[in-house]
């Protein structure tokens, strides 16, 4: 009988460690796969990132080409470009949620130029419509931007 006990109580270890290698196991690989999981959505971030960022880079230098020859759709390059940095915006803000701080920080940098790029035009439309214009320092701070547009023959001013 004594034997019998024995071969249970062996039989209850070994039951009780091949469940812990088990379980063990199923963890680890439980991990594993969340840790892949992980890097798809991080690659998948950044690759929608670099490629909305370089869409707007090549629809920035299209409309400061596009303003500075003066040509008439000028105007929808610069929407254009919004829309695209709005794109880029959606996109940092992904990366910012998925990658780890420095690179969100980059992306974040990355964002703030291309918002730059589209809303830093304002002089660049006024000296290609302006015949004359300046700049007067404004005290105690700021500064006063001035513009003489020629109004076409036949225009009305309001």
């Amino acid at each position: 009988m004594g034997d019998g006990i024995s071969g249970l109580i062996g039989a209850a270890i070994g039951g009780l460690l091949a469940f812990a290698g088990a379980f063990w196991t199923g963890r680890n690989q439980g991990r594993t796969q969340h840790e892949q999981w992980l890097r798809q959505v991080r690659r998948d971030a950044y690759a929608q990132f670099i490629t909305q960022a370089e869409k707007a880079h090549q629809l920035g230098h299209e409309a400061d080409d596009a303003v500075r020859a003066e040509e008439a759709d000028a105007a929808e390059r610069i929407e254009e470009l919004a829309r695209a940095a709005y794109r880029v915006r959606e996109a940092a803000t992904l990366v910012a949620l998925e990658g780890p701080k420095q690179i969100a920080l980059d992306a974040s940098n990355i964002q703030i130029g291309v918002d730059r790029w589209v809303h830093g035009r304002g002089l660049l439309l006024v000296e290609s419509l302006a015949t004359r214009w300046g700049i007067d320092p404004r005290h105690p701070c700021g500064k006063t931007v001035w513009a003489e547009i020629q109004l076409s023959a036949g225009s009305q001013t309001c």
